[in-house]
């Protein structure tokens, strides 16, 4: 079983984990999202100073969504590689690693590590605020902003562009709890995302925007089960990424 950090996007990567082999052709749509994600995918990363090994639902939800842009259900327009499960240097790593084995097209850009300032420009900070400057057609909408590692790039683009909030469509954010109303820091509830840098989740949550949270507490009442191990290992999947890194996702 994985970690609860962020078991639902792992969950839902489940079935795109294994489609590539698994669930036949992809199919087109017209007038599909566009997203940028902003992720600290550590599934490759080995920290053997911790006493767990690191999260691997980033690189999942990567797949899921890899999936969904071959069946023409949405397209990745831009990777974020920022920090959470690791530092943004092996969370970057990892992230190429996993874009040349399930063939990941979309730009990657180095975002900011621990402890950077908000104010700090990264390519990644430079990446989202282009994406965000750039016209839109009347029909158009801007690009889905998927946040699923710390918030501090979609914070360091705000604080840096306050002009851009208005400029943003739909947020999404994986983390933080509906429970245990203490604060961020010292809420051993709260997800990694948000407490990996609480001064960028509060710029974030501050924003006079509509955000979708996807709390921790939502997260633990989806978990895998032998099930879903069995489908991985079937003979159909075996060239799946999933298959690959089998006895990482064990862990």
């Amino acid at each position: 079983m994985i970690s609860p950090h962020g078991v639902l996007m792992a969950i839902i990567a489940l079935f795109a984990v294994l489609a590539p082999s698994c669930n036949g052709a992809p199919r087109a749509r017209r007038g599909v999202p566009r997203i940028i994600v902003d992720t600290d995918p550590a599934m490759t990363v080995l920290q053997p100073q911790f006493p767990f090994p690191t999260d691997i639902d980033d690189d999942l939800a990567l797949l899921f969504a890899l999936y969904q842009q071959q069946r023409g259900e949405l397209v990745i327009e831009g990777i974020v590689t920022t920090f959470g499960n690791a530092n943004q240097s092996s969370t970057h790593a990892d992230m190429l690693r996993l874009a040349a084995e399930a063939g990941i097209q979309a730009p990657i850009h180095a975002g900011a590590d621990f402890n950077s300032s908000l104010l700090e420009k990264t390519p990644g900070t430079d990446f989202m605020a282009a994406s965000l400057k750039h016209p839109l057609n009347p029909w158009e909408k801007p690009p889905t902003l998927v946040n699923i590692g710390s918030m501090h790039t979609l914070a360091s683009v705000v604080s840096q562009h306050p002009d851009l909030v208005s400029n943003l469509g739909d947020v999404v954010l994986l983390g933080g709890t509906t429970v245990m109303n203490k604060p961020i820091s010292t809420n051993v509830f709260a997800n990694l995302n948000f407490k990996a840098d609480p001064r960028a989740t509060n710029v974030v949550l501050g924003m006079p925007v509509r955000k979708v949270a996807i709390p921790m507490d939502l997260c633990m009442q989806v978990l895998w089960t032998q099930r879903e191990y069995d489908l991985i290992t079937q003979p159909a999947c075996a060239d799946s990424v999933a298959s690959a890194h089998l006895p990482r996702i064990q862990q």
